[in-house]
C-alpha cells in the first residue's frame, strides 16, 4: 500500500498476526505503537537506517510464523508514491506474490505532509480494493529487482487512479 494511506488498511488487518515493518524514528515510535496493539509483528528499520537489517528480520519472522508482511512501499520519507525495492526484495526472497491494497474513503482528511497523509473521517464508508496477485521472478539481480520496481510502480498508480482518483 502507499504511505498515505496504511491507516485504513492496517485497521482492516489487525489481529491477523501479519508483520510489518515501520521507521525507527520518532514518528516510527507511534507508528509502531499502534500496529503492536492491532497484534501487528513490527520491525523496526528503514532505507536510511538499519533497513537491510530490518529487511532480514522480517524475513527471518514471516518464515517462522507462516504469515505475511505489509508494507508501505513509499514510506517513511518518500518520495510519495514511489516504490522502494525493500517490498520487492522480500517478496523475492519468500517467493511471495505482492497483492496492493488501495482504499476509497467517502470523506477524509488530506494532511498537508510529504506523503499527504489520508485520515477517514468518523464513520464514513471506506471501500478497500485489492489487486489480483502480482507475480515477480526469483531474479534477485540489481537489473532484475529494479525492473520489478518499476513494474509495481506503475500497477499501483494505475491501480490506485482507477480505483480511487482522489487520493493521486
Amino acid at each position: 500500500m502507499w504511505h498515505d494511506q496504511f491507516l485504513p488498511c492496517a485497521y482492516l488487518h489487525r489481529n491477523e498476526n501479519v508483520v510489518g515493518i515501520t521507521s525507527d524514528s520518532k514518528d516510527g515510535d507511534i507508528v509502531a505503537y499502534v500496529l503492536n496493539r492491532w497484534k501487528y509483528n513490527i520491525v523496526r528499520g528503514s532505507t536510511f537506517k538499519g533497513g537491510a537489517k530490518a529487511i532480514l528480520k522480517a524475513i527471518k519472522i514471516i518464515k517462522e510464523l507462516k504469515t505475511t508482511f505489509a508494507i508501505t512501499v513509499d514510506g517513511p520519507i518518500g518520495p510519495r508514491h514511489s516504490v522502494r525495492s525493500g517490498a520487492i526484495l522480500i517478496a523475492k526472497k519468500l517467493d511471495k506474490v505482492i497483492i496492493v491494497a488501495t482504499i476509497k474513503p467517502k470523506r477524509f482528511i488530506k494532511f498537508n505532509s510529504w506523503d499527504n497523509f489520508i485520515l477517514p473521517l468518523p464513520f464514513t464508508k471506506i471501500d478497500v480494493y485489492y489487486s489480483k496477485p502480482i507475480y515477480l521472478s526469483d531474479d534477485t539481480s540489481k537489473k532484475s529487482i529494479e525492473a520489478d520496481r518499476q513494474k509495481l510502480e506503475k500497477f499501483m498508480t494505475d491501480f490506485t487512479y482507477e480505483t480511487s482518483p482522489n487520493l493521486i
